[in-house]
């Protein structure tokens, strides 16, 4: 499949793959307007303003050259996953596995992707397409809070990560992604 093509195949799960993921995160988590069950923010709002946002910044950075071409569906799709799991029981108990989680969910919505639309397994998304979901999603985990200063699982070495991260948290604009040390190392 030709590079043109293949974003464009890229783009289209990511549509399908946010939209569904969005309806889910509704149902489990509420909205900014509809909090359910004591879930403030980390609801559908919050993941799909960082899926949005993830996926602007992922493309100044594919024209700046910093990130593939394909970091901008993956971005989208990375950030609406980034908070898919916040707690493996009932309850409110934050899971310390939470990001590691979202991953799997993450992985397990593209893999499903593939199969309905009869993509052969790793047909469209390739390993390193699953590695940069997996960067940015694993770079949203707070690590720490450092003189007020939320300190999050990235580094500038990882561009996608400290992207998404940064994004995540509200820092900056897409043209500051990347290009100046990341706010949230």
């Amino acid at each position: 499949m030709e590079q043109q093509e293949r974003l464009r195949h890229l783009n289209r799960a990511a549509d399908v793959i946010v939209g569904h993921e969005y309806t889910v995160l509704v149902d489990t988590y509420g909205t900014d307007e509809a909090i359910k069950d004591g879930w403030g923010y980390h609801n559908a709002t919050h993941g799909i303003e960082v899926s949005r946002g993830g996926g602007r910044s992922a493309a100044v950075q594919v024209e700046l050259g910093r990130l593939p071409a394909e970091a901008t569906p993956l971005a989208r799709i990375a950030g609406i996953f980034h908070d898919h799991v916040q707690t493996e029981t009932p309850g409110y108990e934050l899971s310390p596995r939470r990001e590691e989680l979202s991953v799997d969910a993450a992985h397990s919505a593209m893999r499903a992707y593939e199969k309905d639309q009869g993509y052969s397994p790793g047909g469209l998304f390739t390993p390193s397409n699953y590695d940069l979901v997996d960067e940015m999603i694993i770079a949203t985990k707070v690590r720490g809070v450092d003189n007020g200063r939320i300190v999050q699982n990235t580094s500038r070495e990882q561009a996608a990560g400290a992207m998404l991260a940064d994004v995540d948290l509200g820092l900056g604009t897409p043209e500051q992604h990347i290009s100046s040390p990341p706010a949230s190392c």
